[in-house]
C-alpha cells in the first residue's frame, strides 16, 4: 500500500505556453496507425543548456512542431516544419551526424523517413536524400548510437509492419476497429551506418539484421553485456523481442531467447511497445522494463549479473497485477521524488474499443481512453502510487509517447506527453524539498555534446557510515517513440555528499571523477579524470 504523500505531478502545460495538438487524420475506415500515436523529443537544441521540444505530427496535412525554451516557456519556432509532407508521423530519435556540435532529427513514419541537419541555430534543413536515409515503408522507434565504434553515430530503425490498406478488421461486435498487429506481415528494422559526415549507408545485411523481422516499436542501445561493444534491444508487438549482442566481428546476433529477454516467464511473447534500460533494483546492473496490451502486464527483467543474462521479476516486484487491465506505452524510469530509488511513469491509452469514459474526447476515441501510472520504487520492489500520481495520473487520454527531462532546471524531473489525437501535456515535479540530487554530463571534446553509451557509477554517503552506489547510463532511445536528454539524473535521498564518480567511457576506458556537493550539475569530460 502507498504510503500518504502529495501529489508529486501537477500539470504546468499552459504555464508553459505549449500549444500542440495531435491531429490523428480521418478515421472513419479506422487506419492502423492513427491508434499508435506520435512521439516527441526533449533536447538543448541551441546549446544554452536548456530544453527545448520537438513534438511529431501525425496527419501530413499538418506540421511539426518546434518549441525553443525562452525565459522559462516554451515559444514555437515558425517555418522549419511547415506546408504538407507526405507521410504520418510517428518518431523522431536525436543526435549528432555530423559531430559539428549540435543535436539533428531523424523522424520516422508510415512512408518515407525524413532526417533534419540543425543549423547551428535550431533552424533545420531536410537533408534525406543527401545523407542516404529515406527508408520507407512504417518505421516506428530509432536510435542513434556508435555501433561500429569509429566516433560517428549511426542509426537503428525499428520498423512495425506490412500495411494491407485493403485489410478491415472488426471487434466482437462486427464494428469496425483499428487492425493489429498479427494483420499483417512483420517488417525488416534497418540499420543506416554513418560514413562520416553525416552521409549514410544501408548496413542492415552487415550487421546481420537482416536475418530477422518483427513487429518493432521500442529500440534502445547500450552495452547490455558489459563487453565492451553496443548492443541494441527491440520491443516487439506481439513477436518474440531481439537482443541483438555484437560480435568480435561487429555483426549483430539475436540472442534474446538464450538471454531470457524474448518472451515472459511463461514463455509468451507480448505487445512490446515501450522499454527503458536501467538499474530498477539497486545492485548496480542494468535491467529492462517493457510496457504491454491489456491482459498481459508490464515485464521487468532483472539483471542476473554477466553472461548470466535477465530473468522475469515482474510479480516479484509488485509490477504484474497493477498493470493487467491497461495498455501502456511510452514509459520513463527516474527518481522523481528524489529518494534514491528509481520510479515508473507510464503513458497508457487502448487500441482496441473499450468502455466508454466522459472524458469530454470525441466518438471514437472516448472508447480508448485510460489514466496513466506511476509506481513508486523502493528497496523492495515497487507500489503502484495513487495520490503521488497527481494530475499525470488523473488524466484520462490516449496518451503515447513520454519523455522525462528537468524543464526548470528546480533538480527534479518533470514529464511531457502526447496524446492521441489530443493535446500534449507538460507535467511539473514537486519533489520533497529534503531530498538532494545530482545531474552528470559526460563529454569529450573529440565528439560533441554527452556521450551516447557512457555508463555512470555515483557512490555517496547517505549517513555517517552508510555509502550507497547509484548506476545510470546515457542515451537518448528508449520510451516509445521518443527522445530523452542525454545527461543523466540521480536522486540522493539525504546523501549529505558525494564520495566519487566513475565514468566507463563506450570503448571500455574507466576514469574516476572526485566527488563534492550534492544538488548540483556536473560536466566531466574524458581524460580530466583519474584512469581506473
Amino acid at each position: 500500500m502507498e504510503a500518504p504523500s502529495a501529489p508529486l505531478f501537477v500539470e504546468a502545460t499552459d504555464d508553459w505556453g505549449l500549444q500542440f495538438v495531435h491531429q490523428a487524420g480521418a478515421v472513419e475506415d479506422y487506419p492502423a496507425e492513427a491508434v499508435m500515436g506520435s512521439g516527441l523529443a526533449l533536447f538543448d537544441c541551441d546549446g544554452d543548456l536548456d530544453l527545448d521540444l520537438f513534438l511529431v505530427q501525425g496527419t501530413a496535412s499538418a506540421p511539426h512542431q518546434l518549441y525553443l525554451q525562452e525565459a522559462g516557456r516554451f515559444v514555437r519556432q515558425v517555418g522549419d516544419f511547415e506546408g504538407e509532407r507526405s507521410g504520418y508521423g510517428m518518431g523522431v530519435a536525436v543526435g549528432d551526424i555530423d559531430r559539428d556540435g549540435d543535436s539533428d532529427l531523424y523522424v520516422t513514419q508510415v512512408g518515407e523517413d525524413r532526417l533534419y541537419r540543425n543549423d547551428g541555430a535550431c533552424g533545420f534543413e531536410d537533408v534525406t536524400v543527401w545523407a542516404g536515409v529515406a527508408v520507407d515503408g512504417w518505421s516506428s522507434s530509432a536510435a542513434f548510437c556508435d555501433l561500429d565504434a569509429d566516433g560517428w553515430l549511426d542509426l537503428y530503425v525499428a520498423r512495425d509492419v506490412v500495411l494491407d490498406r485493403a485489410r478491415e478488421c472488426r471487434d466482437s461486435t462486427g464494428r469496425v476497429e483499428f487492425c493489429g498487429p498479427e494483420s499483417f506481415a512483420d517488417a525488416q528494422d534497418v540499420v543506416l551506418r554513418n560514413r562520416g559526415g553525416g552521409r549514410f549507408e544501408d548496413a542492415t545485411e552487415a550487421f546481420g539484421v537482416s536475418a530477422r523481422t518483427g513487429s518493432g516499436l521500442g529500440v534502445l542501445c547500450h552495452d547490455l553485456d558489459a563487453d565492451g561493444r553496443t548492443d541494441v534491444y527491440v520491443a516487439n508487438d506481439a513477436d518474440p523481442n531481439q537482443l541483438w549482442i555484437q560480435q568480435d566481428d561487429g555483426t549483430l546476433v539475436d540472442q534474446a531467447v538464450v538471454l531470457g529477454v524474448a518472451v515472459n516467464g511463461q514463455g509468451s511473447p507480448e505487445a512490446g511497445m515501450g522499454v527503458v534500460a536501467e538499474d530498477l533494483d539497486g545492485d548496480g546492473t542494468l535491467d529492462l522494463f517493457l510496457t504491454h496490451l491489456e491482459d498481459e502486464s508490464n515485464t521487468l527483467y532483472r539483471n542476473l549479473g554477466r553472461d548470466l543474462g535477465w530473468d522475469d521479476a515482474t510479480s516479484a516486484l509488485g509490477l504484474a497485477a497493477p498493470s493487467v487491465r491497461w495498455t501502456g506505452f511510452g514509459v520513463v524510469a527516474a527518481d522523481f521524488d528524489l529518494d534514491g530509488w528509481r520510479d515508473l511513469a507510464i503513458a497508457n491509452g487502448k487500441v482496441k474499443r473499450g468502455r466508454s469514459v466522459p472524458n469530454g474526447l470525441p466518438a471514437p476515441w472516448n472508447d480508448y481512453a485510460e489514466p496513466n501510472l506511476l509506481f513508486r520504487g523502493g528497496p523492495g520492489g515497487f507500489v503502484l502510487a495513487t495520490t503521488a500520481g497527481g494530475a499525470f495520473a488523473e488524466s484520462i487520454e490516449l496518451s503515447r509517447g513520454l519523455v522525462a527531462g528537468d524543464l526548470d532546471r528546480d533538480g527534479d524531473l518533470d514529464l511531457v506527453v502526447t496524446n492521441v489525437n489530443g493535446p500534449a501535456r507538460i507535467y511539473r515535479t514537486d519533489s520533497p524539498s529534503n531530498h538532494r540530487w545530482l545531474v552528470v554530463d559526460p563529454v569529450d571534446s573529440g565528439a560533441a555534446g554527452t556521450v551516447l553509451g557512457a555508463r555512470v557509477e555515483v557512490v555517496a554517503k547517505t549517513g555517517p557510515a552508510t555509502r550507497r552506489r547509484w548506476l545510470g547510463v546515457t542515451t537518448t532511445g528508449g520510451s516509445y517513440l521518443s527522445s530523452r536528454p542525454g545527461a543523466l539524473h540521480f536522486g540522493l535521498g539525504e546523501a549529505s555528499r558525494v564520495e566519487s564518480i566513475q565514468v566507463t567511457w563506450p570503448d571500455g576506458f574507466r576514469e574516476s571523477f572526485p566527488g563534492g556537493a550534492v544538488s548540483e550539475f556536473r560536466r566531466l569530460e574524458r581524460g580530466a579524470g583519474d584512469p581506473v
